[in-house]
């Protein structure tokens, strides 16, 4: 069930959160995640975050900022190819036109992901945190036919 995050979630899915994002972005330094921990749970949290819960542990979780900007999306471990993933983006899609995600290249899961998903890249630079090089994609509900076409810098 997908629902909105709630005061008494927020300890287990900032642990989702931190656990998770560790995984998947193993190639920068664990101790810049931690340090961006409470930044999550005070500033990114209450923007629109939703969970995915299955016999009363969240599994998973979504959040998007003011500009349709997905900021995360997680799946437990335990969750992975269980179509988790899927159903969030699919909940934050019919709720919006236009969807941006940036993704860093070396997560080639999450690239394959929100490719799969019908996101398309608009451009790449490096983060300015991680000093990775990051993917901005788009996705449409109603594509035009410049939505496939990368937009330069």
């Amino acid at each position: 069930m997908i629902r909105e995050l709630e005061k008494k979630d927020m300890n287990p899915a900032l642990q989702l959160w931190l656990s998770e994002i560790k995984k998947a972005h193993h190639f920068v330094p664990e101790s810049y995640w931690d340090n961006q921990a409470e930044k999550m749970r005070t500033e990114y949290f209450p923007k629109e975050c939703y969970v995915y819960e299955k016999n009363e542990k969240i599994q998973g979780l979504i959040l998007w900022d003011d500009d349709a900007s997905i900021l995360a999306i997680i799946v437990s471990s335990d969750g992975y190819r269980r179509g988790i993933g899927t159903k969030l983006l699919d909940f934050a899609k019919g709720k919006h036109e236009i969807l941006f995600a940036s993704v860093a290249r070396a997560n080639e899961a999450a690239v394959k992901f929100f490719e799969k998903n019908g996101f398309v890249e608009l451009y790449t630079q490096k983060d300015v945190n991680t000093n990775e090089e990051e993917l901005f994609m788009r996705w449409e509900k109603f594509p035009s036919e410049e939505s496939g076409k990368k937009e330069s810098q």
